[in-house]
């Protein structure tokens, strides 16, 4: 994995140990992951709606209680 340049990676094999299997299975998950564009766009969202802080977040509270 730190070859291909991915690094704090964490996996978990269940069942099998083999060292072909995991390899493959490793591969196949890597060619699953998608972007956070690609899903917003899969759930008809923006990027926005993912990335930005909730009403009650400790940033929103502190800017109601300046103003």
């Amino acid at each position: 994995m730190e070859l291909a340049g991915i690094k704090n990676v964490l996996t978990k094999s269940l069942g099998s140990t083999n060292v072909i299997n995991v390899v493959r299975a490793t591969e196949d998950g890597l060619k699953r992951i998608k972007s956070p564009s690609q899903i917003a766009k899969l759930r008809g969202k923006s990027l926005k709606d993912f990335f930005s802080s909730p009403e009650g977040s400790k940033e929103s509270k502190i800017k109601n209680k300046n103003e």
